[in-house]
């Protein structure tokens, strides 16, 4: 397969058992482009009380090397020129800063 962009297309869905396997799927889909924290928890199926807690938690997990060790970058919406100020985040993985064996074994696909 030539890139990770590639890769999800032939990602089955049904077999993302993880929070954190999620969270990375939402991620690169985006392909590069910023992802609100909201828009995130919204993926993450939580019986977690606080789930804006429990996502930024995945996320800091997918850049431990356990986790993949991925290049995950954060932002505020302030600096992002963006409306919501210093307390809502966005985040993202540039695709092409990611190999498709690195995807694959945090997807448990290897």
């Amino acid at each position: 397969m030539k890139n990770v962009r590639d890769f999800l297309t032939r990602v089955d869905q049904r077999n993302i058992t993880s929070n954190t396997q999620r969270v990375l799927c939402r991620l690169l889909h985006a392909n590069g482009g910023w992802v609100q924290g909201d828009d995130i928890c919204q993926t993450v199926l939580s019986v977690a009380t606080n789930l804006t807690e429990a996502t930024t938690a995945r996320v800091r997990d997918l850049r431990k090397p356990q986790f993949g060790g991925f290049p995950v970058e954060c932002r505020s919406a302030r600096q992002l020129h963006r409306a919501g100020g210093q307390k809502v985040f966005f985040y993202r993985i540039l695709p092409e800063r990611v190999t498709v064996k690195q995807v694959a074994k945090t997807l448990g696909m290897i």
